[in-house]
């Protein structure tokens, strides 16, 4: 499984494109971000190299996280492996997963409108997930 890759999340019967697969774990495109277990995703259909390509462009305009909170690994793949230099305070606070850090859900309620949400993450992660939702937090940068 590769960038740009759609699989079958068998745990959930959802169909997802991934952003990135290395070391036995794939993370979808799409909020909230989420992590899983390779071996729970069957291949459907290998994406083209120009789809990979603009997705892995797409994912490195992420923005980068404001005032140290927040993280987003797709942004980080796609950037190593587009060869872009990451900012010298992204690079010093990097934190690479151990292998033996376990997925978790992680459930939370957005505290500006209220919506309920639920994501499977790296339990070393919790700590970097935004305070808000994407939706209210895209809102805010439009104001």
């Amino acid at each position: 499984m590769k960038t740009g890759d759609t699989v079958l999340h068998k745990p959930t019967g959802e169909h997802w494109t991934i952003a990135w697969a290395e070391r036995g774990r794939v993370c979808p495109v799409g909020w909230p971000e989420t992590l899983a277990e390779d071996s729970d995703c069957e291949l459907l259909q290998e994406g083209t190299e120009a789809e990979r390509m603009k997705l892995l462009h797409d994912m490195a305009n992420i923005p980068a996280p404001s005032r140290g909170r927040g993280y987003d690994s797709r942004r980080t793949y796609a950037r190593r492996v587009l060869g872009l230099a990451e900012p010298p305070a992204a690079q010093a606070a990097k934190e690479k997963p151990r292998a033996d850090d376990p997925i978790v859900r992680h459930n939370f309620r957005c505290p500006k409108c209220g919506e309920r949400y639920s994501t499977l993450v790296l339990q070393s992660w919790i700590a970097r997930l935004p305070d808000i939702c994407h939706e209210c937090a895209q809102a805010e940068k439009e104001n």
